[in-house]
C-alpha cells in the first residue's frame, strides 16, 4: 500500500507514519514547515513536500489526513476528486490498534507522560511492546515510535472525537477536564461520554482517576456497567485501589509511598511534580490489569520525562536555570509552576508563555492569569494558532492585563523572538518556557547561545 499523510510532521501522524513504514508500507507525505520529525523522517528515506500542494501527489492507495487538516486541504481535494479514500489519522491508527493487544492512555492532561511510564516498565521486564507516543523519549527507537509485537501502548488523543471507537485490552483515563469542546459541540458533556465509550471498549480492564467526581459520571455513561469488567481507581482518595499514602520531595527527587491490597509500598522518580506521581500509579494500573507483580513500579526510578516535559535543558546552581515544559491549559501550567516553587523554592520564577488556540483562550476565559499567578514575572508572546482560524476579539493581550490586576510583572511581546534578548538578561533566575506550540524553538535558540 502507498500511504499520503497530510500534515506527516505533526506528532502522532509521525509515529503513525514510522509504523506504517515499518510494516512494510509505502509513504510520503507533506507538512506546512520542516520541524524535528520531518526531519527525522527525511533521514529515514521518507519524502516529505514542504507546504500543501495539489502537485504534491504519487497517485496513493490512501489519504491520512491530521486533524489540524482541513477538507479544503488541496491534497484532500485531489484524494476526493480522484476517488482516493480518505482517513483521519485516529481512523487509521483504530484499525491498526483493534488486531492488538493494546494498554491504551487518554486523559486531558498527563498522557504522554503515563504512556512513557508504562512502555519504560514493560522494556526494563523484558518486554517487547510496540509504541506510540505522543511526544519524544530516547527509550524508544525511534522516539515517538518503537516496533515491536502486538503488546501495544498507545497514546490515545482525546481531541477530536475518534478515541470513542478506540478498541482497547485496558484503558486508562488520567483525568477528564473540559478541554477541546469545539469538537464536542461546546458540550462538556459529550466529551464525557466520549470517555465512557473508550472505557467501553476496553476488553479487560479500565484504569481512573479517582480524585474527581467526573468519573463517576463517565462510568455511570457506560452503556455496558463497568461491574463486568476490572475498575482500578488510582489517586489519593480513599476509594482508591492504588491509593498515595504520603509523598517526600527531595529536589527534583521524589518518593511515593502508596497502598494495594492491604499492602504499602514505595517507589521513587527523579522527575518532580505530584502529577508525575499519578501518572506513575496510572501506569502502573494497567499493568497491574494484566497481572504483572506491583513492584514492577520501582523501575521508574531510572525514567527520564519525555521531551519538553519540565525538561531541563541547562542549569547551574550560581546562575540560571533554563526548563521548558508543554503546558498549555490552565491545570497543568499551575502544576508546572507549582512544581518549579517545589524544586527551586524561593529563587526568582519568570515564565514565557505561548498561548496555543484561540479557542482553547476563548474558552477558559481568565484562568491562564490565575495559573500564571505563582510566576515572579510572566512574559506573554503571540498565540500559536494550530492552524485555527483567528477569533474577533481572542488576544493574548487579556492574560497579561489581568496578570497586571492578580499584582504580577507581567509584559506583552508581539514576536516571540523578541523575548530572546529579556531572557539573556536573568541571572539567578529560573526561566520557564511554557506551551504547546512553537515557543520551543526560543528555548533551544537561548540554550544554544546560553551565557
Amino acid at each position: 500500500m502507498l500511504y499520503h499523510l497530510v500534515g506527516i510532521g505533526g506528532i502522532g501522524m509521525s509515529s503513525l507514519a514510522l509504523h506504517l513504514k515499518c510494516e512494510g508500507h509505502e509513504i510520503y507525505g507533506s507538512n506546512l514547515e520542516e520541524n524535528e520529525r520531518v526531519r527525522y523522517l527525511k533521514s529515514c528515506g521518507v519524502e516529505v513536500f514542504k507546504g500543501h500542494n495539489w502537485s504534491n501527489w504519487h497517485d496513493p492507495d490512501v489519504l491520512i489526513m491530521s486533524s489540524a487538516v482541513k477538507q479544503e486541504n488541496p491534497e484532500v481535494s485531489r484524494a476526493l476528486s480522484e476517488g482516493v479514500p480518505v482517513k483521519r489519522r485516529m481512523e487509521v491508527l483504530n484499525e491498526v490498534l483493534k488486531a492488538r493487544r493494546t494498554i491504551g492512555v487518554t486523559g486531558t492532561d498527563g498522557k504522554t507522560t503515563t504512556t512513557a511510564m508504562v512502555s519504560h516498565m514493560l522494556l526494563n521486564a523484558g518486554m517487547n511492546p510496540t509504541v506510540f507516543l505522543g511526544g519524544v523519549h530516547p527509550m524508544l527507537q525511534h522516539g515517538n515510535y518503537r516496533n515491536g509485537d502486538d503488546l501495544t501502548v498507545a497514546e490515545i488523543d482525546e481531541s477530536d472525537g475518534y478515541f470513542r471507537d478506540t478498541s482497547t485490552l485496558v484503558s486508562v483515563v488520567t483525568n477528564i477536564r473540559p478541554d477541546h469542546l469545539e469538537h464536542y459541540d461546546n458540550e462538556f458533556s459529550n466529551l464525557i461520554r466520549s470517555f465512557a465509550s473508550f472505557m467501553e471498549n476496553a476488553r479487560t480492564g479500565v484504569v481512573i482517576f479517582a480524585d474527581e467526581e467526573v468519573a463517576d459520571i463517565a462510568l455511570g455513561m457506560m452503556k455496558t456497567k463497568f461491574e463486568k469488567k476490572r475498575v482500578l481507581f488510582f489517586g489519593s482518595a480513599q476509594r482508591s485501589h492504588i491509593r498515595l499514602v504520603d509523598r517526600q520531595v527531595h529536589g527534583k527527587t521524589q518518593i511515593a509511598r502508596f497502598s494495594w491490597m492491604g499492602k504499602e509500598r514505595t517507589f521513587q522518580l527523579r522527575i518532580p511534580g505530584v502529577h508525575n506521581i499519578y501518572n506513575a500509579l496510572a501506569a502502573l494500573g494497567a499493568l497491574l490489569i494484566l497481572e504483572y507483580p506491583a513492584d514492577i513500579v520501582e523501575s521508574l526510578e531510572d525514567f527520564r520525562p519525555v521531551e519538553r516535559r519540565f525538561q531541563l535543558l541547562r542549569s547551574d546552581e550560581k546562575e540560571n536555570v533554563l526548563i521548558e515544559d508543554y503546558a498549555h491549559t490552565p491545570e497543568e501550567i499551575e502544576k508546572t509552576l507549582l512544581t518549579a516553587r517545589e524544586v527551586y523554592g524561593s529563587k526568582r520564577l519568570v515564565v514565557f508563555f505561548q498561548p496555543h488556540r484561540y479557542t482553547r483562550l476563548a474558552r477558559e476565559n481568565g484562568r491562564f492569569a490565575n495559573s500564571l499567578r505563582h510566576a515572579d514575572e510572566v512574559h506573554v508572546v503571540p498565540i500559536y494558532d494550530a492552524y485555527e482560524a483567528e477569533i474577533r476579539g481572542v488576544s493574548e493581550e487579556e492574560i497579561v492585563e489581568k496578570l497586571r490586576e492578580l499584582g504580577v510583572r507581567a509584559t506583552h511581546h508581539s514576536d516571540k523572538w523578541d523575548v530572546l534578548g529579556v531572557a539573556k538578561s536573568y541571572k539567578e533566575t529560573v526561566l520557564l518556557f511554557l506551551g504547546a506550540g512553537d515557543i520551543t524553538e526560543v528555548a533551544r535558540a537561548l540554550l544554544d547561545g546560553f551565557w
